[in-house]
């Protein structure tokens, strides 16, 4: 440890820590050369406190000080955000931050600073965006004593290296050093969500429905999700998003609908402040090093993972066992560690809580996932030669399920290629998740295609679809393939009736706002219309053109009815043969 290079320097403002310097861990502070380098740099003279503080944790703070930032090679960062962020604000220009203001730290996500006016220990301040500026201590030096203070009460330098005893699953468990530094940020943000999930059992919130948010949470660690889309998924989820002032606005919200926000708020208004704030710090610990990349220990993200524990803590809450997390080391994947599931972490010892994972929150996680993977453009080299048509049939009497995939060569409506499967259905009934139920007969039918197509027209919707995931989707991602959806009643979504000939169309438009979902086409004239959606790799307008196009005759696409004709054929065969006791 370099106790700051002090060169005998006397550092009457920070007399009070030079008998606790230990407790730091790892200091090193500056030189005066280096200080007055600084003072070149940024064009300033500053503050005889905080010049004391430069000497003993300039270079290095230790843990306690760590997750501030506070050390010289952040400085430069830490004026690079606020001016390209906030130069020319009318706060910015009061307070004349380009020569005076001096920002030396930060804390969650807001900056410290202070005015470099003359005074040699000057006020602390705080400041999350610039109209919203706030006096935090009196004086650095107050500042840092008072964060020390704080720290005491539950001290992250204990928490790094000290053994502490925390309640936990069956005995308690001892916390020590290398239990969470050396922890990856997937096996850190899945600490927190099993915090979150044991909290939600211990207040008996069992019963609210958790599948709006906990799945969603767990794609972070499963690496099926672009982490920066889950943070801008998450952020609009937060409670305090959810439960703030401001009405529901669909041109402000972009991943999910008017229905969706209202369970939210119902669920997080049954819900109690320690589990928000627990889904909050989950958020935190998965966006804090976005931006930046996982930085020796991530030591803003442990500050997140300390509340945490301290809010299980004050709330005697057991903690997971540690030891299914250790597999996922800092040292992998540039500190982000390797993806696993929440399926991975049970086989290796975590146990769940009860009743908070259903299919139901398992596929909507999915469909979350997957809709981020549709293409809305053409993405196709030529256009498209054979086309397949999609469809299945359920039998009435039991849970048998037929799928069948058709292709037709375009300018012919010749039958190239076809295959079906029968089998039993394997997922149960549950509206906007129908696709779970028909993808597995379809894709087994796929494989046994001797000619695969250029296009498929499933009979289903596509991105109309209250979650932006039906079928067409489903396949489209699933398959590489583009898709188009074609659906003989809405779903949902509001139009205004095409005209009367075929070929009209009209925009089908998001509930609630003017997104477009889709086409309402008039395949024939005066006869009703068909809903045309996006899959996957195609656009509207070139989907909507394919659907007329394949519409000869019938209202439906040539597509479409073969292809229930030989589903239903199918279907008849399998319990033909099921019957007669012939395998099938």
């Amino acid at each position: 440890m370099n106790a700051g290079r002090r060169n005998n320097t006397v550092m009457p403002y920070f007399d009070f820590l030079l008998d606790r310097l230990e407790d730091f861990g790892e200091i090193a502070g500056c030189t005066e050369e280096e200080i007055t380098a600084i003072e070149s740099q940024f064009q300033l003279q500053l503050p005889e406190a905080y010049k004391d503080f430069l000497r003993l944790f300039g270079r290095e703070s230790g843990h306690l000080l760590e997750p501030y930032a506070m050390t010289i090679d952040n400085l430069q960062a830490h004026k690079d955000e606020v001016t390209d962020m906030y130069e020319g604000t009318e706060p910015y220009d009061i307070l004349n931050f380009s020569q005076k203001g001096f920002f030396f730290g930060h804390m969650d996500d807001m900056l410290l600073f202070f005015i470099c006016n003359g005074d040699d220990d000057p006020a602390v301040y705080l400041m999350e965006a610039p109209e919203d500026i706030n006096a935090y201590e009196s004086s650095f030096t107050r500042f840092i004593e008072l964060e020390l203070q704080r720290d005491e009460e539950f001290p992250i330098s204990h928490f790094l290296h000290s053994p502490v005893v925390f309640f936990a699953q069956d005995a308690p468990s001892i916390v020590t050093a290398g239990d969470f530094k050396d922890l990856a940020i997937r096996a850190r943000v899945a600490f927190g969500i099993c915090c979150l999930e044991y909290a939600i059992s211990h207040f008996q919130l069992e019963e609210l429905n958790w599948a709006l948010i906990l799945p969603l949470l767990w794609s972070y660690t499963a690496d099926t999700v672009n982490t920066a889309i889950w943070g801008d998924q998450i952020a609009e989820r937060m409670p305090s998003a959810i439960l703030s002032d401001y009405p529901f606005d669909r041109k402000d919200i972009m991943w999910f609908e008017l229905d969706t926000y209202e369970q939210l708020q119902q669920l997080y208004r049954q819900s109690n402040e320690t589990v928000n704030e627990l889904i909050y710090l989950v958020f935190r610990i998965g966006t804090q090093d976005l931006h930046t990349g996982v930085s020796r220990h991530s030591a803003q993200t442990l500050n997140y993972l300390q509340k945490i524990i301290r809010l299980m803590h004050e709330n005697r809450l057991e903690l997971p066992v540690i030891t299914p997390f250790r597999q996922y080391p800092i040292t992998e994947y540039n500190g982000w560690g390797r993806p696993f599931t929440r399926e991975d972490l049970s086989n290796a010892g975590y146990k769940p809580a009860n009743n908070l994972w259903s299919t139901t929150a398992t596929a909507i996680a999915q469909q979350a996932i997957l809709t981020q993977q549709v293409i809305r453009y053409n993405d196709f080299p030529a256009p498209p030669v054979f086309i397949a048509g999609a469809d299945v049939e359920y039998d009435k009497y039991s849970d048998l399920i037929a799928g069948a995939i058709v292709v037709l060569e375009r300018s012919t409506l010749q039958v190239v290629a076809y295959a079906t499967h029968c089998m039993q259905v394997t997922f149960p009934y549950i509206p906007g998740l129908f696709s779970f139920r028909e993808m597995p007969p379809l894709l087994a039918a796929w494989e046994k295609l001797s000619q695969k197509p250029d296009l498929i027209i499933c009979d289903g919707h596509g991105i109309a679809h209250p979650r932006r995931f039906g079928l067409a989707c489903h396949m489209g991602v699933t398959l590489n393939l583009p898709a188009i959806g074609c659906g003989k009643t809405r779903l949902c979504g509001h139009y205004a009736m095409p005209a009367g000939e075929k070929g009209a169309s009209s925009p089908l438009l998001a509930d609630g706002s003017d997104e477009v979902i889709g086409a309402v086409l008039r395949s024939q004239t005066r006869i009703n219309p068909i809903f045309v959606s996006i899959g996957h790799k195609i656009d509207i307008s070139t989907a909507t053109s394919v659907v007329l196009d394949m519409c000869r005759e019938f209202r439906l696409p040539e597509t479409t009815r073969i292809a229930d004709q030989y589903a239903r054929e199918a279907m008849e065969a399998y319990k033909a043969a099921h019957d007669t006791g012939q395998s099938h």
